[in-house]
């Protein structure tokens, strides 16, 4: 009787350490999946965020470049008149330590007026050699009348702030004329010739130094002869047509006399001087 009990009581024992050692098993494989589907989930969350955030900051970022970079610093415009018009008007902004130049043709003796609308710009004009032309004490208009002919420059600048303009050009003013290049002096003379003639004469000096000219018409295809003869066999001469010197009787020459045939309709230029000293002469010129 003893004996069952003992067994019993083993078995009973057994059976306790046996249920035990399951639940416990069971109840820690449970904590270990719940604390890995947590972590799990809590990495994936925290993994999405900041990547969205960086990716906003950097649109955010490269919209402002682009921004900034829609506005140079220095900017460059050349004014053209339209067909007819004698002025020309343009608004713009310059950035902060900016400017923005135009640039304009013009003429010598031209009226040019420049006019600037703006809170705090300044304006300075140059001239074609990079002066600076005085604007009578005014920072905003320019009025003068130009030295000489070339390219002048409008500069419009800021150095305090980004400011909006208007500007206006005006050219006004005939071009000035440019006086005729010095010649030597001497006489001019058109050659004529008598009814029923086809050659005349005529007799002249000229100083040494200077030269006389002979002008007269003749058509392509026609022969022309000129001849001279001085006491002091000192009289020369050249012939220039209208397309340039004629050949044989150009610079360097010094001819006595000359004939050929014409190369161009148009005004013929016998020219005449001295080897040495003052020259009385006498030049004849026949067209057949």
């Amino acid at each position: 009787m003893k004996t069952l009990l003992r067994i019993l009581l083993v078995f009973c024992l057994m059976g306790l350490v046996l249920s035990c050692g399951l639940f416990s098993e069971t109840d820690s494989g449970t904590e270990t999946a719940t604390e890995t589907n947590d972590s799990a989930g809590s990495e994936g969350s925290g993994s999405e965020n900041p990547d969205d955030e960086g990716k906003d900051e950097k649109d955010d970022e490269s919209e402002f470049t682009a921004s900034e970079e829609a506005k140079p610093k220095h900017q460059n415009t050349k004014v053209r008149f339209l067909k007819g018009k004698v002025s020309r008007s343009y608004t713009g902004s310059v950035v902060k330590g900016g400017s923005h130049s135009y640039t304009i043709g013009a003429s010598g003796g031209q009226q040019l007026s420049v006019d600037m609308r703006s809170s705090s710009s300044d304006l300075k004009v140059f001239d074609p050699a990079g002066k600076v032309l005085s604007n009578a004490g005014s920072p905003t208009d320019f009025r003068s009348t130009l030295p000489s002919d070339g390219t002048y420059k409008v500069v419009i600048s800021n150095p305090a702030k980004e400011d909006k303009y208007s500007v206006t050009f005006k050219i006004t003013g005939e071009i000035a004329k440019k006086p005729d290049p010095p010649q030597s002096g001497g006489l001019t003379k058109t050659v004529k010739f008598s009814k029923g003639r086809s050659s005349a004469s005529y007799k002249d000096a000229v100083i040494r130094g200077e030269r006389n000219r002979y002008v007269l018409g003749a058509q392509g295809g026609q022969l022309m002869a000129v001849s001279i003869a001085s006491l002091e066999n000192n009289a020369v001469f050249q012939i220039r047509g209208p397309k340039g010197y004629l050949r044989g009787a150009g610079p360097g020459t010094d001819k006595r006399s000359w004939s050929g045939q014409l190369p161009a309709d148009g005004k013929y230029t016998v020219i005449v001087g001295s080897t040495r000293g003052n020259a009385t002469y006498t030049v004849t010129f026949s067209i057949r």
